[in-house]
């Protein structure tokens, strides 16, 4: 859109009846330029994609789409789409939300399997700041069907997810008793913080992290675990320049122990503790100060859908011999936000 305005150069060429000039004797002298503007407005809005905004195939019985315009436009409601479907019956448009040039459409999957794809029909109702209609006047000539399909497969589990955030009682760092003991000596179980790497005596720092995960479900099936932590501080160098990366080890249950009975608390102990496998590895590539690790199809059987589950993180080489502290700082169970707490997200389904 561009602004468009009338203008009248004065050059004495506009006279009154006794033959006086536009704004008397001299050119330029009755200009005028303060006249109404017209803003011409070329383009017109289009649709630009309708994207899935939820998995497919789905068994769920709703599904969003988010539907994205070349600029801002208003008057999109739910008599602006329909749905192409296949082998499925009873499905429709629930609901519309958003502004400016994304829009969200919430459907009804309706029954049966098949698939659904929602189209945009054009009947000039959704406009843009020139009150320009879609596509230009005339109905249709905007309509959009390359948009992208679910795929609707009842028989296929619902995948759900739940979040878990470190105990800050029970978890915490343990430092090595000397250098070559590979055993606890002393530790912190109430620090705001974890510590992984090692001090200026070259002991190694480990931490302990602990999420109780009974509220799965008995039978879950877990299909995928994301292990996160927010970093805190780096003192002295990276150790993921020197130590390498971190391993994560798994014990489902607590690696705590006392004769046969297993003790959630954090113990000394915890840091020579057998674990069961180790379930992942962190890389130095976090993300908006988040680290992560994915871990292991084979460690998802070892998430404990009856109690608690425990993983320890250590360097993969123990100290660097340089008698610095060099270590690593995570947000620990302890912390203030409960959402920069460490995290473990599972993904599972219920046969």
């Amino acid at each position: 859109m561009e602004p468009c305005a009338s203008t009248l150069p004065d050059n004495d060429s506009i006279l009154d009846e006794t033959s006086l000039p536009l704004g008397g004797l001299g050119a330029g002298n009755g200009n005028y330029s303060s006249g109404d503007v017209y803003v011409i407005n070329k383009a017109v809005p289009t649709v630009t994609s309708i994207l899935r905004l939820d998995p497919s195939p789905t068994a769920a019985g709703s599904a969003r789409f988010t539907v994205t315009f070349s600029e801002s436009v208003t008057g999109v409601d739910a008599a602006d789409f329909a749905l192409t479907v296949s082998s499925v019956s009873d499905a429709g448009v629930a609901s519309v939300s958003g502004s400016g040039t994304t829009y969200t459409v919430t459907i009804f999957t309706g029954n049966g399997d098949g698939s659904l794809r929602l189209d945009l029909l054009d009947n000039d109702s959704i406009l843009d700041a020139g009150l320009s209609p879609l596509g230009g006047a005339g109905l249709g000539n905007a309509n959009f069907y390359n948009g992208e399909t679910y795929t609707i497969d009842r028989a296929a589990p619902l995948i759900q997810t739940m979040t878990f955030y470190s105990d800050g009682a029970h978890d915490g760092w343990i430092l090595e008793g000397k250098e070559t003991s590979n055993k606890g000596g002393t530790m912190n179980s109430s620090a705001a913080v974890l510590r992984v790497g090692d001090n200026a005596q070259d002991n190694q720092y480990r931490s302990i992290l602990h999420f109780p995960t009974s509220t799965l479900p008995d039978n879950a099936a877990i299909t995928q675990a994301i292990l996160t932590l927010q970093m805190e501080s780096v003192v002295g160098a990276n150790p993921f320049k020197t130590h390498r990366n971190i391993w994560v080890d798994i014990r489902q249950g607590a690696f705590g122990s006392f004769g046969p009975l297993q003790i959630g608390a954090l113990q000394n102990s915890d840091f020579q503790a057998a674990a069961l496998y180790t379930a992942g590895t962190i890389l130095d590539n976090a993300v908006g100060g988040w680290y992560w690790a994915t871990l292991d199809a084979k460690a998802l059987p070892l998430i404990n859908l009856k109690g608690v589950t425990q993983f320890r993180l250590g360097f993969l080489l123990d100290d660097d011999d340089d008698r610095k502290d060099d270590y690593i700082s995570f947000l620990s169970g302890n912390y203030s936000v409960t959402t920069a707490r460490p995290q473990l997200t599972v993904r599972y389904f219920v046969p």
